[in-house]
């Protein structure tokens, strides 16, 4: 399983990088061919703010549109990812299509903005199966070989 979603991770990679880097020349340059789910799965991700201090409060919202469960990331200005949701005080990530959900989702706990400054990301990924060993997204992402850009929408049978 685990070799599957890296295979479907480099798919898409490659996908992204063709239609990102396209060449100049009239040729076509095909390197590989993704087949993807029809309709395509889509999510977004959303904070309550644009700007924010080291101290301030955050809500995140998200949304997708295929019942599924949701893993949300957080990347700080230097780089370090770190898994927000789901957390030991929210740990029921499965979620349904086509509805809102914010962020924190209980009173148990609050995100507040850590140092340093700079510009941070935030990542949801979707799968139609349950997730036990999260690490290896995390890894991926934080060794920025996820995608080229973690803020687009990535269309997958297996992710959205």
């Amino acid at each position: 399983m685990k070799a599957f979603r890296i295979a479907v991770l480099l798919a898409l990679i490659a996908g992204m990088l063709l239609s990102i880097g396209a060449s100049a020349s009239s040729a076509p340059n095909v390197n590989s061919i993704i087949i993807n789910p029809n309709p395509p799965y889509q999510s977004s991700i959303w904070s309550d703010r644009a700007n924010y201090s080291i101290g301030d409060k955050i809500g995140i919202g998200f949304r997708v549109n295929k019942d599924s469960y949701a893993y949300v990331f957080s990347i700080d200005a230097t780089g370090v990812v770190r898994l927000i949701f789901p957390n030991i005080y929210s740990s029921d990530n499965k979620v349904k299509a086509n509805r809102s959900y914010s962020l924190p989702d209980n009173s148990k706990y609050n995100f507040t903005i850590g140092g340093p400054a700079g510009t941070d990301q935030l990542v949801l990924i979707s799968t139609p199966h349950k997730i036990d060993d999260t690490d290896w997204l995390r890894r991926s992402l934080q060794q920025n070989n996820f995608a080229p850009q973690v803020n687009i929408n990535i269309a997958a049978d297996g992710f959205m």
